[in-house]
């Protein structure tokens, strides 16, 4: 490791900055009516933007990952609104576009990691941020699956790509084929990886688009409820090439869940069942704010040297992935919406 070229506080103001940098960018671009990838994004790729162009090593960055990121998980379990699970809006075609999407994600990446010389554990973060919610779904099992900071670097910034991609495609292809608005919102919600491109998809759909699929992304977001400690549990069998590290896996040691798993579960049942809509929205809004910085932190640990060997791959597993969720998920909605 290189020594860190700014002071420890130095490290910390620029993560800081950064994100204070995000959250303004990505509130004036709303403001503006103009397209936003998502502040969290737009921190992550700051960070990145400096790591890269400087080549220098932020090991204050590491300890704002490790402190924070599991305190932002559990305020985002607070405003997991599992109710839209059971929308009017999402229907039948719907519910059988995001079953599509979740499976064939997590079974298309574990398949094309194994082929393509990715980890497992890097494979199936990949799949949770195509099936689940991009970033936050990454960021939300990388612990459990012992992920380095340059690999969830990595597979963050192969996400973000994607879902940008994914929300031009979605755009172009339903007018091409005409699709219905409330058809090319099932899909949109079900396809692009993060919550604003949905948004963003679903709104140049039109109307009756933005509605349905702000519907169903948000019911994707909800299933981290079930990701989130089936990982926790996993993780371990999903390090198996790393045993040496990780230690043999029994009932006893997959049962020893990372403090935030149980932490997200009871946020969830706590905001769901207890407490007042606005305050557990509230404790959610924290946890987004939170991750601003996380994500740049993130940013700021790519290397240079990690993107030359293993960004094309797992951007190869991330590209594969989701073309696969993509087209599972529009053959539902077009075999199953009337």
């Amino acid at each position: 490791m290189r020594p860190s070229n700014l002071p420890f506080n130095g490290d910390l103001v620029l993560v800081f900055a950064l994100a204070v940098t995000a959250w303004g960018l990505g509130w004036l671009l709303n403001e503006s009516d103009l397209f936003s990838p998502g502040t969290s994004a737009i921190a992550m790729f700051a960070g990145m933007a400096v790591a890269l162009l400087t080549g220098w090593d932020f090991p204050g960055g590491r300890v704002v990952i490790r402190r924070l990121l599991p305190v932002s998980i559990v305020l985002l379990g607070f405003e997991l609104n599992l109710s839209v699970l059971g929308g009017a809006e999402i229907g039948i075609a719907g519910v059988a576009a995001i079953a599509a999407t979740v499976f064939t994600s997590f079974i298309v990446a574990a398949v094309a990691a194994r082929f393509l010389g990715v980890s497992a554990p890097s494979g199936a973060a990949l799949g949770a941020g195509g099936a689940i919610c991009g970033n936050s779904a990454v960021l939300a099992v990388a612990p459990s699956l012992h992920l380095n900071h340059e690999d969830i670097a990595v597979i963050l910034a192969a996400i973000n790509l994607l879902g940008l991609a994914m929300f031009f495609v979605v755009v172009a292809v339903s007018d091409a084929l005409q699709l219905d608005p409330i058809a090319a919102g099932i899909w949109a919600g079900s396809a692009i990886h993060a919550v604003p491109q949905a948004i963003a998809a679903g709104e140049a759909i039109g109307p009756e688009g933005l509605a349905v699929a702000t519907a169903v992304k948000l019911s994707r977001v909800s299933l981290l409820v079930v990701v989130v400690p089936l990982f926790g549990i996993l993780g371990r069998r999903l390090n198996r090439d790393q045993a040496s590290d990780v230690g043999p896996t029994n009932w006893k040691t997959a049962l020893k869940l990372p403090l935030f798993v149980p932490g997200f579960v009871l946020a969830v049942v706590v905001g769901n069942l207890l407490l007042p809509d606005d305050a557990a929205d509230g404790l959610g809004y924290g946890g987004r704010i939170l991750l601003l910085p996380v994500l740049a932190a993130v940013g700021l640990a790519v290397t240079r040297t990690t993107l030359k060997q293993t960004g094309g791959r797992v951007f190869l597993v991330g590209v594969l992935s989701t073309v696969a969720l993509a087209s599972a998920s529009l053959a539902v909605v077009m075999a199953l919406y009337d």
